[in-house]
């Protein structure tokens, strides 16, 4: 057989060749302009033949680094192209690691779970529940949903529904001299508060115009999801996404007293650094997310 060049050598020729220069294949293989020039060197002492022409400001492929220089290229093409496809294979199965809230996995994600499970049995979900925004390359994590304006550098984001609070409460609250009719009715009940978002009730008692209430008072607790359960026990009122409300109202341990207008800056979204975008299994969890948050109506045009 035939002994072969060294593949170190023979990638610096082919990027020389493409610049025709020393100097931007160096730039491309973020090494020296010697190294590339030593390497080209090597090879052609190993061929027994120069490859290129080396002019006082230029370089030029003589006969020979003319034929070698497209074959290498295809070659180094081909490879590309098959460990991409052998990466991708592989990246159909095994982990996954995705960051998420608290609040929306315990109360959006986990009762979605079994869908996944079966529609993905090849895909292991380890879930990173945290109320921070995640750093995808130091915490190792592959897609994270959270909330926002859809805008985060180097991050693809695809929206899923919008981050519109709503007040809660166990229907027992409903009845009784101090039933809640209005909004001013708050005021004879305790606000449950969720540290992740403190100034969630400031905002919405400000959008409800209303005055007369100290939005600080209440009960607060670490999460969302822990001050939705304290309204579930009747505890008093929280503010919850409508989305992942969804089953407690339905299943009738919650109910929305009242609705106030909210703005609409924010929603919750997908998202995954831009060059996973063809990764297969970012992709299956991506356009799984999206087609749960349409089926369960959770977009903007599903709230009305």
């Amino acid at each position: 057989m035939t002994r072969l060049p060294p593949l170190t050598s023979l990638r610096a020729f082919e990027v020389a060749a493409r610049h025709l220069s020393f100097t931007r294949a160096a730039e491309e293989l973020h090494v020296t302009q010697a190294a590339v020039s030593h390497q080209v060197k090597s090879l052609e002492d190993f061929l027994g033949q120069p490859l290129f022409m080396r002019l006082t400001r230029a370089l030029e492929l003589t006969p020979a680094g003319e034929s070698y220089a497209p074959v290498l290229k295809e070659a180094f093409e081909e490879i590309e192209r098959a460990t991409r496809r052998l990466m991708e294979d592989q990246d159909r199965q095994g982990v996954l690691n995705v960051s998420i809230s608290p609040t929306i996995l315990s109360r959006w994600l986990i009762p979605r779970l079994a869908d996944w499970q079966e529609t993905h049995p090849e895909i292991e979900l380890r879930l990173v529940s945290t109320p921070k925004l995640a750093d995808f390359v130091r915490d190792g994590v592959d897609v994270a949903i959270r909330h926002g304006q859809g805008v985060w550098p180097g991050l693809a984001a695809h929206r899923m529904f919008q981050a519109k609070s709503v007040p809660v409460a166990s229907p027992k609250l409903m009845n009784g001299p101090a039933a809640l009719k209005r909004p001013e009715d708050l005021s004879r009940h305790t606000l449950l508060h969720d540290l992740v978002e403190p100034d969630s009730w400031r905002i919405w008692l400000a959008a409800a115009d209303v005055k007369e209430i100290d939005p600080d008072r209440g009960m607060r607790f670490g999460t969302g999801a822990e001050a939705i359960q304290a309204a579930v026990e009747g505890a008093g009122v929280a503010l919850a996404r409508r989305a992942v409300i969804r089953r407690d109202i339905e299943e009738g341990r919650l109910i929305i007293p009242f609705e106030v207008p909210m703005p609409k800056n924010f929603a919750f979204y997908v998202v995954y650094p831009e060059g996973a975008a063809k990764r297969p299994k970012v992709r299956a969890f991506c356009d799984w997310a999206l087609a749960q948050a349409r089926q369960d109506a959770m977009t903007e045009d599903g709230e009305g």
